[in-house]
């Protein structure tokens, strides 16, 4: 950008110079009169001093001063003396103008304007070359800005999508989840609806003393139910989180981050796992124990003989 920025001002300028030669170069202008003794001393004094730095090649100030002498007394030659100074310098832009202009000037020798002629052919092919090279850096700039666009809109499509899965697995899982409770809760509650609508003999039948319910399998399906949906969605955050790292990981602070997250996940997902296994296996004790409490148990009754006989009830 910046070298575009120089190179249209360079193109500016040299416009402008050659607008500022072309009109001074007219002879119905006020410009066209002799100036007086002391601008000529002061142009002899500036073409001197040009002439001192274009020895100690330092050409462009040179280049200014042939100028700046030049607009102080019109002479052909320090225009011509201006464009060498450029060409010398490698300012190939300012050279070419001046030569241009200095081709137009009415009062300038026909030698001076072939010499010019001349010295244009390779500055005005190595202008064109500079300004094609432009061109293609320009047009290398574009489509690189284009290919980061591009690349940028992909990425933020991916992490979009990521993010989406994401959120897609989280709500599936927690479904799951609710799932897995409401299967227990309902098959806990139709245990206790088959022991409490088995009818019992009723006479002579000793009635089996009332058990209350088993409160330490279900205390330990609750609390394994408990600590598993507690780390699965701890496990969840923390692969969140690490997703939610990639592709920003700028520092090795960021990787020990992201690895940390990760690492958390792994351990968090693995004790949910554990939890749930303990929740099965608490829940068979569940329905074991409620089963047991369900099924037929003896008791001796008194015979009218004074013997004993076992009943099953």
């Amino acid at each position: 950008m910046q070298g575009n920025r120089g190179a249209a001002l360079r193109a500016v300028a040299t416009g402008v110079l050659c607008a500022v030669l072309t009109w001074s170069a007219a002879p119905q202008l006020a410009w066209a009169q002799a100036p007086d003794a002391a601008t000529v001393r002061r142009a002899e004094a500036l073409a001197t001093e040009a002439k001192l730095l274009f020895q100690q090649k330092a050409y462009e100030q040179a280049a200014e001063r042939f100028f700046e002498a030049y607009t102080l007394v019109r002479k052909p030659a320090l225009i011509y003396n201006a464009a060498r100074a450029y060409e010398e310098a490698g300012n190939v832009e300012r050279a070419v103008a001046l030569f241009k202009a200095y081709q137009g000037l009415p009062d300038a020798p026909k030698d001076g304007k072939a010499e010019a002629k001349r010295r244009l052919i390779p500055l005005e092919a190595e202008l064109g070359r500079r300004q094609a090279a432009a061109a293609a850096k320009e047009q290398a700039e574009a489509a690189r800005k284009a290919a980061e666009a591009k690349a940028a809109a992909a990425k933020a499509r991916a992490e979009q999508q990521e993010t989406e899965r994401a959120r897609q697995d989280r709500v599936a899982a927690e479904r799951e989840a609710a799932e897995a409770a409401r299967k227990r809760a309902e098959a806990e509650r139709k245990a206790r609806e088959q022991l409490q609508s088995r009818k019992r003999p009723i006479g002579t039948v000793q009635a089996a003393p009332e058990r209350g319910l088993p409160w330490a399998p279900i205390g330990a399906t609750a609390g394994a139910a408990i600590v598993s949906g507690v780390f699965f969605a701890l496990a969840f955050d923390e692969a969140d989180a690490a997703r939610t790292m990639e592709g920003n990981l700028r520092s090795d602070a960021d990787k020990q981050e992201y690895l940390g997250h990760a690492d958390a996940a792994r351990r968090n997902q693995a004790i949910a796992w554990g939890a749930g296994v303990v929740t099965v296996g608490a829940a068979g004790w569940l329905v074991w124990t409620l089963l047991q409490e369900d099924a037929p148990r003896a008791a001796l009754l008194p015979a009218p003989q004074g013997a004993q006989l076992l009943v099953r009830f």
